[in-house]
């Protein structure tokens, strides 16, 4: 979803720049999981080589949750050993790059 859409939008994408200190903010994704969907363990951030049309790697990752769920739908950190429930209204924040640069690797 791209800035300027709305003014819901917009203060989303104003949030998140005040939360993260960022600047640089890319297009909000929306997500919706059916019952038994999933996202395999990742990190946010991709190779440099990956950068394509980018500038700079993805320095923060703002998960909103804007639905209650009763049962699954956690955000996990294996390395880190964290679990974060949905509960709507909420959200995680959390940088995928520490301050010198390098990548964080318990942010799978």
């Amino acid at each position: 979803v791209q800035r300027n859409t709305s003014r819901l939008v917009d203060g989303i994408y104003k949030r998140a720049e005040t939360l993260t200190r960022l600047t640089q903010i890319e297009d909000l994704q929306l997500l919706r999981y059916a019952k038994h969907q999933a996202y395999a363990p990742h990190y946010d951030y991709f190779p440099p080589r990956a950068y394509g049309h980018l500038p700079t790697n993805r320095a923060a990752t703002i998960l909103f949750y804007l639905s209650h769920v009763t049962k699954g739908g956690e955000t996990h950190f294996p390395l880190a050993n964290i679990t974060v429930p949905p509960i709507q209204g909420d959200g995680i924040l959390f940088y995928n790059m520490k301050p010198n640069g390098d990548f964080d690797q318990l942010t799978l």
